[in-house]
């Protein structure tokens, strides 16, 4: 942020800013490296543009983007974003609510399935690295420790299999209806592209419709459907 707030008080935009940023993005990620490679050039030129608008734009001081966009570090964190939850409260909340859903229902009750951040990955790749120090492993081409497994890994996107497998489940328990809040493309924030936004959100609605038969399906659009993710477009000057 800081490299950014320096490039506008000196009057540069993006275009002229560019490789400078590229730099620094390289510098954090401690040098050139594949990870490095792959990333930084990507998310600067997805996000580069918009993020300089935005902090010519904003108000606020480097610690308050800090804490809005989580970016914090460990010493800052919880004074600085209220909003981050106690964690601790909530695995005691957690833990109050185990076995609530294996209780008798009422006669008059309906069941109302509730589905977020499917995440779904067709190049999910079983025996990729699972640690890979990019925001989405388990694929083919990214080297890194670990073998993802066939249903997947928690620091991967969701593999088609398992999300078709996911919503046999759901349309198991028969819902009156399903509430579907988004969240569809990966988080590969470095290879977005309109077209691949796109076409996850048709893989899950074509999912959706196959293996959800006769069930409607409200949906809302999460942070990732746009393009690129987390960018809801308003007008500017």
């Amino acid at each position: 942020w800081g490299g950014v707030g320096a490039a506008l008080d000196d009057g540069l935009g993006f275009d002229e800013a560019r490789d400078v940023v590229v730099d620094a993005c390289y510098s954090i990620l401690n040098g050139t490296n594949v990870v490095a490679e792959l990333l930084c050039p990507g998310a600067v030129d997805l996000y580069g543009p918009h993020v300089f608008d935005i902090m010519e734009a904003t108000t606020m001081n480097a610690t308050e983007i800090c804490a809005k966009t989580n970016a914090c570090d460990g010493r800052d964190e919880k004074q600085l974003d209220p909003v981050r939850p106690n964690q601790s409260a909530l695995r005691s909340m957690m833990n109050e609510k185990q076995g609530i859903g294996k209780k008798s229902l009422p006669a008059n009750a309906f069941i109302i399935a509730q589905l977020t951040d499917i995440h779904v990955d067709e190049q999910y790749f079983v025996g990729g690295a699972t640690s890979c120090g990019l925001p989405v492993c388990c694929r083919e081409d990214l080297p890194g420790l670990g073998s993802a497994g066939r249903w997947g890994s928690y620091t991967c996107n969701a593999p088609p299999e398992t999300t078709e497998e996911f919503l046999k489940q759901v349309a198991a328990q028969d819902p009156e209806f399903v509430v579907f809040s988004g969240d569809n493309p990966t988080h590969a924030l470095w290879e977005e592209t309109l077209e691949g936004q796109m076409a996850a959100n048709q893989w899950v609605s074509d999912a959706m419709k196959r293996l959800l038969p006769g069930k409607n399906v409200y949906p809302a659009m999460g942070n990732h459907e746009t393009f690129p993710a987390n960018m809801y477009y308003m007008e500017r000057d």
